[in-house]
């Protein structure tokens, strides 16, 4: 079961005991297999912002993956480790089982 939990030294550390900075972190190297280097707060911060937006209700969302091809091609990746399904446009995606488990856990660790 994937979890996140708040450290010490005002880290996380997953399930697995592998410590992060934050839960942005998390999902971008732990769970998408992204590396730490370059812009990779940046694409952290906005994959969590992703993710958020695709566990909003339809009505209510800001459609991120709509606005630019970057949002796009980073839904096609989470796509990729199942943390969303889509019909016919990955823009219209809805979070899977998995994806519904992990936004809750970086909820749970941003409000911690």
């Amino acid at each position: 079961m994937l979890s996140l939990t708040k450290d010490l030294d005002d880290g996380y550390i997953d399930q697995d005991g592998l410590h992060y900075d934050t839960p942005a972190e998390w999902l971008w190297i732990g769970i998408l297999g992204g590396c730490g280097c370059g812009s990779a707060e940046h694409f952290a911060e906005e994959s969590v912002r992703l993710l958020t937006d695709f566990a909003t209700p339809m009505e209510l969302r800001k459609n991120l993956a709509y606005d630019s091809e970057f949002y796009e091609l980073l839904a096609h990746w989470i796509d990729s480790v199942g943390l969303i399904e889509h019909g016919t446009t990955v823009r219209g995606s809805w979070l899977t089982e998995k994806g519904k488990h992990v936004y809750e856990v970086i909820k749970e660790a941003i409000d911690a």
